[in-house]
């Protein structure tokens, strides 16, 4: 592990950490287990996790010796959330979707899709977690008040997580940085009409308005951020956490490609590199017996039905879900990792963890869709890990380019630049990470950072 660095080296200090560690896993996990080794001692309020089962055993390594304080929420929340009427509808709509197009390939998925999602972004406003709220101030005050911290940092989302922090900030002058892994007023995926939009702008901006810091995961994002909320914005990105990424095992007699997570239809398109490999398979220039496409994420129906329209099956194979070490693992033991660009111009600055993550293994990485202006783009050609692909015959080029030098004396095609990789080491981010604590706390909570 890398030591301290002389600026981050120091008495060791206290931030309260509030964060939904079920969906800010693997992100704060792997940064509290680092920040220790730069002198930040990290105390985690969560609501509670009720799926120990789905929760990766890495986090729960990571987060040895943390002290969690799990917070569940008021019976009056889950059972709103177990009988709501409107929930229950869209729920019931969501199952006859499933039986009348289960592929997805007809107008009744979307439209169901566009009512569920705005049912329940109505239901749950301003976000799902919404009743762990008063109980986790509750607990967040009564900790911070028994204990002395230095600072207290909220993750979103959820985006209760920042009211909790800025309660635990007033009341007891506590600096505060607040961190978006996603947009919150700005992120496009929002279901609702411009009335909404506006009220949830401003709330946004007021419940902000005393943070000493903001943090986001994307440059892109920083820039939108500091626009809107009139001051500095820090940008300390996801990464890979290196001790789970051994060195490359030796490489499989046949060209094997991996893709690790779930597919967000109507956003990402499998298409590109299937059409890819399909005409490179049926032409003869690849040998159907030596390339293998592997799926890890859930199994997915409208995935099947494309194989089969391809003629790919045998060539593409889907695994299910598995556990998250097992996934990097997979990642690392493959020829080639594949990444399903975002094809929606409004998210120029979206940068997928599965990206940075592929970036802890040693294969190439082959990126399909979106744009070659995207910041996935540029993260490939910075990092010298891999290439984009915006459309057919780039996929097609590409795929015959590394086939070939994968059973030849020119594999691997990249030359990864270690200095840019090491950016996106989590040992590395959580330098920047606590150099950043150490001056907001130095500052104290009644300084403002507004050098925008």
């Amino acid at each position: 592990m890398t030591p301290p660095d002389d600026e981050t080296r120091g008495p060791t200090k206290s931030v309260l950490v509030i964060a939904d560690l079920y969906h800010s896993s693997p992100r704060i996990p792997v940064l509290a287990k680092y920040l220790k080794e730069r002198g930040w001692n990290a105390s985690i309020i969560t609501p509670s996790i009720t799926d120990l089962a789905h929760f990766n055993a890495p986090a729960m390594k990571d987060l040895e010796g943390i002290p969690i304080f799990q917070v569940g929420e008021p019976s009056i929340y889950e059972s709103r959330k177990q009988k709501s009427r409107v929930a229950g509808r869209a729920h019931l709509l969501k199952g006859i979707q499933e039986k009348l197009d289960p592929t997805g390939t007809g107008g009744f998925r979307e439209l169901t899709d566009r009512l569920y999602w705005k049912a329940y972004g109505i239901f749950n406003y301003p976000d799902p977690q919404k009743g762990w709220r008063m109980p986790g101030t509750e607990v967040a005050l009564k900790i911070a008040s028994g204990a002395k911290f230095d600072a207290v940092l909220s993750s979103s989302s959820p985006v209760t997580a920042h009211f909790i922090a800025r309660a635990v900030s007033q009341e007891l002058a506590i600096p505060w940085i607040a961190e978006f892994r996603d947009l919150w007023s700005q992120n496009h995926n929002t279901p609702f009409g411009p009335f909404m939009r506006w009220y949830t702008r401003r709330l946004e901006m007021t419940t902000l308005k005393n943070a000493n810091a903001i943090v986001t995961v994307s440059p892109l994002w920083a820039k939108d951020l500091s626009k809107l909320h009139g001051k500095r914005v820090d940008c300390l990105t996801n990464g890979f956490d290196p001790q789970y990424y051994s060195p490359c095992p030796k490489l499989p007699g046949k060209f094997v490609i991996t893709y690790t997570g779930q597919i967000y239809w109507g956003k990402q398109n499998p298409s590109l590199v299937l059409e890819a490999i399909s005409s490179l398979v049926s032409e003869g220039s690849i040998k159907r017996e030596s390339i293998e496409l592997r799926f890890f994420g859930p199994k997915d129906k409208r995935l099947d039905v494309l194989v089969e329209n391809f003629e790919l099956t045998g060539i593409v194979r889907q695994f299910g879900v598995v556990p998250r070490e097992e996934s990097i693992a997979r990642q690392c033991e493959s020829g080639a990792v594949l990444l399903l660009a975002w094809d929606d111009p409004t998210q120029p600055g979206w940068v997928p963890l599965k990206l940075v993550e592929y970036l802890g293994c040693c294969n190439p990485i082959l990126a399909t869709g979106g744009s070659h202006d995207s910041i996935i783009a540029e993260i490939l050609r910075k990092t010298s890990t891999g290439v984009l692909c915006s459309n057919r015959k780039e996929t097609r080029e590409t795929l015959l380019l590394w086939y070939d030098a994968y059973f030849s004396e020119r594999w691997p095609v990249v030359r990864r630049n270690a200095n840019e990789v090491r950016r996106y080491d989590f040992s590395e981010i959580a330098r920047d990470y606590a150099s950043l604590l150490n001056e907001v706390s130095k500052a104290g909570s009644h300084v403002i950072r507004t050098d925008v």
